[in-house]
């Protein structure tokens, strides 16, 4: 019995280990598939990096990286629908990705819900607080509702991050020559 029970053992271990192998292969091919689609959409092949990038999440739907990259991809085509429906998914099967945070504010932004886009970069930067580009949509909203120390804070963050962020730096000066700043005005 003691031998038996050993063969079963080894057959599990061995099962396990075939398991193990397929999943890792799995893992493998989303990671191709979403780099070519990645390379694909880089080149200006849009029909193939969109097969690239759907073969990727047929493995595994809930694939965060391969549905942001699709629903990135879908934005740069000007499908704001099919980029929000994407790039909300892959934020469900990623929450803790500050990549597809971002993505899907910036394509919260275009659709006109400005509140959940700013929810979306401030969620990104809290995952990752040097993502420069970030601060730089925020300031954007608050230079657009007339937050303008707000927003000069934000593009101080940013340049503090990344100081080659020229815009950033113009923005800010044009800022603080103009009377838009309240630091700027006589108390």
């Amino acid at each position: 019995r003691i031998e038996e029970l050993m063969v079963e053992v080894g057959d599990r271990v061995e099962a396990g280990q075939i398991l193990a192998a397929l999943e890792h292969e799995m893992l493998d091919a989303q990671v191709e598939g979403a780099q070519a689609g990645l390379a694909l959409a880089r080149a200006g092949d849009s029909t193939e990096a969109e097969l690239q990038f759907k073969k990727a999440i047929d493995i595994d739907a809930t694939f965060a990286k391969a549905l942001t990259n699709l629903g990135t991809f879908y934005l740069r085509q000007g499908n704001l629908d099919k980029g929000l429906f994407a790039l909300r998914s892959a934020v469900r099967a990623d929450s803790m990705d500050p990549i597809a945070c971002s993505n899907l504010g910036v394509a919260l932004r275009r659709s006109g819900d400005i509140n959940a886009a700013l929810e979306m970069y401030l969620r990104a930067l809290k995952l990752n607080p040097a993502r420069a580009i970030d601060h730089i949509h925020i300031a954007n909203i608050y230079y657009e509702r007339h937050l303008f120390d707000d927003a000069y804070e934000r593009f101080g963050k940013a340049l503090d991050l990344d100081s080659t962020l020229t815009d950033a730096r113009q923005v800010r000066e044009a800022m603080e020559a103009s009377d838009q700043l309240v630091r700027n005005k006589p108390r």
